[in-house]
């Protein structure tokens, strides 16, 4: 299983926990789509998402919507995302 979760304690700087929030949402993302090997462009033909979009989320510019978090959980072929951004691996 793999979690996003921001500290409790993390959060005296808002602006800086929502930045390494995004940042990590996007590591994680890049690295199940790197590891399924598919390519953005796959990802948007899979999502409906905008590749230009994709690279800002994995790049970590922009957090997405649970809504789009769950695209991309069936687009990477992964079992769930929960509203507190964690992304689980099947089984």
């Amino acid at each position: 299983m793999l979690s996003i979760r921001s500290s409790p304690n993390s959060c005296w700087n808002r602006s800086r926990s929502t930045e390494d929030q995004a940042l990590i949402i996007g590591v994680r993302l890049r690295a199940l789509r790197e590891e399924k090997k598919f390519s953005q462009g796959e990802i948007e033909n899979r999502t409906g998402l905008l590749r230009c979009y994709i690279s800002r989320v994995e790049n970590g510019h922009t957090i997405p919507a649970v809504e789009t978090l769950e695209k991309f959980a069936r687009a990477l072929e992964v079992c769930r995302v929960s509203s507190s951004a964690e992304i689980a691996r099947p089984g």
